[in-house]
């Protein structure tokens, strides 16, 4: 055995103490920055209410929060499916504020960027942060949900069930972290009855052919070990496009949803795009959004562009 002199013994001591000490300080900052840790309770809850007793209807779209021309006519289309197909609520996949998120609940952005441009649509708005909201004041975000009647975002991190579907809202800003607890959420379910359909919605993509591209080879063999088959639909954003993407073998379908105000319209932003892992059953580089229904035995998923006009169906069915 390899015996070091007493000096030398607690110099490595105070080395590997400090290391230590600076690699939890690290990660303990990291994680207050990124909004890792959930708050104990919810700030609010999500009671849904069903325009149809058989069926839910949502859309989702992501990468919103602009304030510019894009997210405008995205919300007028919003507005338009909501009236046309039904809507129940809206889940925004993060960045809802370009380009740093907000300071506080009196930020004028939400009203600027949120409140005045989505005033037309009278439904919840079901939110998770994205990389551009974790700037300033994450927490700031969920807050706001107790100022507005529009605006939710019970925590950091949190799940609801409506009619035939379970939702489970991750900020992926944490990345392994927030699929590991979710790992945890969906196999300690204590529901008396789970509902058929389980959807996952953030901002971060597990696979997209986008710009970003799929998400790293440890993060993506962690999802199809643990989760892959555990989950109907994952939705994200991030990537400024419409994808829809399946992967051969898996149950699990992948559904980016970020063009609510940015997009890959210039060649040059089409030129940095590279293929996913998977394979991709349909990609639509302009802005647009995703509107789902949803029933027991069936999920519905359409594409719609700027006006509203339709660009893709997919369904499964159980």
């Amino acid at each position: 055995m390899v015996r070091f002199p007493r000096k030398k013994s607690i110099y490595i001591f105070v080395f590997l103490f400090s290391f230590l000490v600076w690699v939890g300080y690290e990660t303990y900052d990291f994680s207050a920055r990124k909004g890792c840790s959930p708050l104990d309770s919810d700030v609010i809850d999500l009671n849904i209410s069903q325009s149809s007793p058989v069926s839910l209807k949502f859309i989702a779209l992501g990468d919103t929060g602009t304030g510019d021309q894009d997210q405008k006519e995205i919300a007028q289309a919003v507005q338009k499916i909501c009236t046309s197909e039904g809507c129940d609520f809206v889940l925004m996949l993060g960045d809802n504020f370009y380009p740093d998120g907000v300071d506080s609940t009196e930020d004028p952005f939400f009203k600027k960027i949120f409140e005045d441009i989505y005033s037309s649509t009278d439904k919840p708005f079901i939110a998770v942060l994205g990389n551009h909201d974790v700037r300033k004041n994450p927490l700031a975000q969920v807050r706001y949900s107790l100022k507005s009647s529009k605006w939710r975002m019970p925590n950091l991190s949190y799940q609801f069930q409506a009619g035939p579907a379970r939702f489970f809202a991750i900020n992926s800003n944490c990345h392994f972290l927030a699929w590991q607890e979710l790992k945890n959420q969906i196999s300690t379910d204590s529901s008396s009855e789970v509902p058929p359909w389980t959807f996952v919605f953030g901002h971060h993509p597990v696979y997209s052919s986008g710009t970003h591209g799929d998400s790293d080879l440890i993060m993506r063999w962690y999802w199809q070990q643990f989760l892959q088959n555990s989950i109907d639909f994952y939705l994200s954003g991030h990537d400024h496009e419409l994808e829809h993407l399946q992967r051969p073998g898996e149950t699990s379908d992948y559904v980016v949803s970020g063009a609510g105000g940015r997009h890959y319209r210039s060649p040059v932003e089409r030129a940095k795009t590279r293929p996913s892992q998977i394979d991709s059953k349909f990609v639509y580089q302009d802005t647009g959004f995703a509107w789902f229904q949803v029933n027991n035995s069936q999920a519905r998923m359409k594409f719609f562009n700027a006006e509203g006009q339709e660009l893709y169906e997919f369904s499964k069915t159980k």
